[in-house]
């Protein structure tokens, strides 16, 4: 019985890994367009799993599944479409993941996945430089990685300014541990021209508070004409490019 149950267990392994190498196969066989889109869906899905959770919004609350699918799509794709008030409805966790999936969706699947594999000090194959040389629409894989630690570096830059101003500003009207996330929060949504915000009236409370709207609008501006213009501007000083010019 114990050389049938051996047998049997090492024929359900041997299954498992057939499966394994079929879905790797699989996965390889993708076009770089199909990992860029199947990256989103699974962010996406990722993100309703995670907001889902009952600790993800505030007590006395509950987010079906579909809300929260409805919610991290919106994120993800930054259109600022949502179904609850996300000031009210969900926690600080809550918030935090919906500010995350605002990055990933600024940002781009492909620029993040980069940059945790540089982070991690591992290689970015040739396939997956095809895929960032198609989600940045680049001419050619070449130098994608270096291009894509200056969106880091220029994101993180531009962010920071902003969310240092706001912080200014939000500690007249919050405490400390408010302002902070506030700031944080509206720098990353503006840039990323995401529309989320923490307050249940958006930013109607600074209607008359210039600071904060040309904070906000500057970051929207930088966020909106991105990264590749900006670059060909101050480098040389002019545009030159169908792509900036557009």
């Amino acid at each position: 019985m114990d050389f049938l149950g051996e047998v049997a267990e090492g024929k359900e392994t041997t299954g498992i890994l057939k499966l394994l190498l079929n879905f790797k196969k699989r996965v390889s066989s993708l076009s770089p367009s199909e990992v860029i889109l199947l990256g989103y869906v699974g962010i996406i899905l990722l993100g309703a799993l995670l907001l889902s959770l009952p600790f993800m919004v505030a007590p006395g609350n509950h987010l079906s599944f579909v809300d929260a699918l409805f919610t991290s799509t919106s994120a993800v794709c930054v259109t600022g479409l949502i179904v609850v008030d996300t000031a009210t409805f969900f926690s600080f966790w809550g918030q935090l993941t919906i500010l995350t999936l605002l990055q990933i969706g600024g940002l781009g699947y492909m620029t993040m996945t980069t940059l945790v594999a540089v982070a991690l000090g591992r290689r970015v194959e040739y396939r997956d430089r095809l895929a960032i040389r198609d989600s940045l629409a680049l001419d050619t894989p070449g130098g994608v990685v270096r291009f894509v630690l200056l969106i880091v570096k220029y994101t993180l830059c531009i962010e920071g300014v902003g969310f240092i101003l706001l912080l200014i500003r939000f500690l007249k009207y919050f405490s400390f541990p408010q302002a902070l996330f506030s700031a944080l929060f509206h720098a990353i949504s503006a840039f990323c021209n995401a529309g989320f915000s923490v307050f249940t009236n958006s930013l109607e409370k600074f209607v008359e508070d210039p600071f904060v709207n040309l904070t906000v609008v500057g970051l929207i501006v930088l966020g909106g004409i991105g990264f590749m213009v900006i670059k060909e501007i101050s480098e040389n000083r002019r545009v030159s490019s169908l792509h900036a010019r557009v």
